[in-house]
């Protein structure tokens, strides 16, 4: 798996899924996990459920990659969840 940065345009899509309820960790797994030798991006919105039924201590560790190829800072984190 590949993690990648986030785009201004991927930011808008994990700020509009989460918008619209969906877990942050699961959005930002969908934006920012892609095939490495394709780079496409690995998971879609249809995957949110799967995603978020996954065990914390697997999922974790792949969104601590995303935040830290792309750090959302703690006012951002905030923003995203409407807080």
């Amino acid at each position: 798996m590949l993690v990648v940065a986030l785009t201004i345009a991927a930011k808008d899509r994990l700020q509009a899924m989460v918008m619209d309820g969906v877990g942050w960790r699961p959005a930002l797994l969908v934006v920012t996990a892609h095939d490495p030798q394709t780079r496409e991006p690995l998971f879609t919105e249809d995957d949110i459920d799967a995603l978020g039924a996954l065990p914390a201590d697997l999922l974790e560790p792949v969104v601590d990659a995303a935040l830290q190829v792309t750090p959302l800072r703690e006012l951002e984190v905030g923003a995203i969840e409407g807080n």
